[in-house]
């Protein structure tokens, strides 16, 4: 089983990734020692730019090691992208007479959600659109190596409901499946969330990764993965494209059977050869098809 560090100590962030990971028989881990580092001070402008900065730092403390730093926030439309890169923070003002960017520390979960609640009080239901938003990086040796995004589009409540999940979730409704996010188990969570999202597109880049050491050459995703992070699209895109391939090749395969028969024998024995025929041609495809199986696992 492969194991992945995360650089948090956030227990709903691992509970998020675990819940993720599950499926694909990977073992979620924090940093060793996490809690006794240094904290990296999150003074990016961007989501990108802060998990980025963490996944470098972090990733000096273990030499050799992939590890994954994420950021991620709640963007309201009505408040023009706030709480954004500021989130985990945004009661400052409130608790500590301090700007969010100004704080030494997170704070309370709680006292994030009453602001946001207090601002969107005189804001109609169809206004209240929001997002959240996950972008993950994954550093070796202080060393980016890619980035992914995820979003989850949504609705922002007038009151909490749910009792699980952290952060926004209890205020955070998502139309498709009509619940909260704090209404959901880690596992399901992670078939809707932004952060789910964003970890399954790692888990693509490190399916390619592992493609390339079994000797099959190397996958699209890493050729630009230090390269402005855009692998998580093309790494997936990379194994559907090779798939399609495969299957017209295949279907070529069928083609050239039938032809070969019609040409070469007359339509007298092509009909007598037709059922053998047909059974090589399926037998292809299927071959076809199980490789292509298991080249896009």
């Amino acid at each position: 089983m492969r194991r992945i560090l995360i650089a948090t100590s956030n227990p709903g962030k691992l509970r998020d990734f675990a819940g993720a990971a599950v499926r694909h028989g990977v073992e979620i881990a924090g940093v060793p020692g996490f809690s006794s580092l240094p904290t990296v001070v999150e003074d990016g402008e961007t989501f990108e730019a802060n998990a980025r900065k963490k996944a470098e730092e972090y990733s000096r403390y273990v030499p050799g090691e992939m590890v994954v730093a994420d950021d991620s926030g709640l963007e309201i439309d009505a408040l023009n992208g706030a709480p954004g890169v500021h989130s985990a923070r945004y009661a400052a003002p409130d608790l500590h007479n301090k700007e969010p960017h100004e704080a030494d520390a997170n704070t309370d979960d709680d006292a994030n959600n009453a602001r946001v609640l207090r601002e969107l009080k005189n804001v109609s239901a169809a206004e209240r659109t929001g997002r959240f938003v996950c972008v993950l990086a994954v550093a070796r040796d202080g060393k980016t190596l890619a980035t992914f995004r995820g979003t989850a589009e949504g609705i922002i409540l007038d009151e909490p409901r749910g009792t699980n999940g952290f952060g926004y979730d209890p205020l955070f409704y998502f139309p498709q499946i009509g619940k909260t996010f704090a209404e959901l188990t880690a596992e399901e969570k992670s078939k809707y969330s932004h952060r789910g999202a964003a970890f399954r597109l790692f888990l693509d880049w490190c399916d390619g990764s592992a493609l390339e050491r079994r000797g099959f050459g190397s996958p699209l995703g890493s050729l630009r993965a230090a390269d402005g992070g855009k692998s998580d699209i093309l790494s997936a895109r990379a194994r559907k494209i090779l798939k399609i391939l495969i299957w017209t090749a295949g279907m070529a395969f069928v083609g050239f059977l039938i032809g070969s028969e019609t040409t070469s024998t007359g339509w007298d024995l092509w009909r007598d050869e037709l059922p053998p025929t047909l059974f090589l041609a399926c037998i292809g495809l299927l071959l076809g098809w199980i490789f292509s199986r298991k080249i896009s696992k």
